[in-house]
């Protein structure tokens, strides 16, 4: 809607040329080639949304973790936390004591970005406490093996 007088003459039914314009494009993309796929796309996006919203409703599954690297080694061990059903917030310890929610955080960077690493350095047990989005916890631990090197 126009809310001030037009300052240019036009002919009646022509486009109103100035600052901002706006014609009349059609159905894009042309429907048989490309706008089916489009809208069954569409479609399937709004049923996989629905899916997401059901999965979420019944799930009572605990998120699986574990982590990278856990063979014994010499030296440094550089190690971080993998999903392995849905991606979680992890917190750890590693002295020992049992994870709480005020435990340090793992820096997931996201669900498919590799973390945050940990380096351990000795011998050390990493205990974990991981909660999905739906409130499900699990816990895990895992020892790292720093062996003395031979020499």
């Amino acid at each position: 809607m126009l809310t001030s007088p037009l300052t240019k003459a036009h002919a009646a039914q022509e486009p109103v040329t100035g600052g901002t314009t706006q014609a009349q494009v059609g159905f894009q993309p042309p429907y048989a080639p490309e706008g089916k796929f489009e809208a069954l796309e569409f479609a399937a996006g709004n049923y996989g949304l629905l899916e997401s919203a059901y999965d979420y409703s019944v799930d009572k599954h605990p998120p699986t973790v574990r982590m990278t690297n856990t063979e014994p080694a010499p030296g440094p061990v550089n190690t971080a936390f993998q999903f392995l059903n849905e991606p979680s917030v992890i917190h750890y310890t590693t002295d020992g004591s049992t994870p709480r929610e005020n435990s340090t955080e793992w820096d997931s960077s996201g669900p498919r970005e590799p973390g945050q690493v940990l380096t351990i350095t000795k011998t050390t047990t990493v205990r974990w406490r991981a909660e999905d989005i739906k409130g499900n916890v699990s816990f895990g631990s895992q020892t790292f093996t720093i062996t003395k090197s031979k020499g």
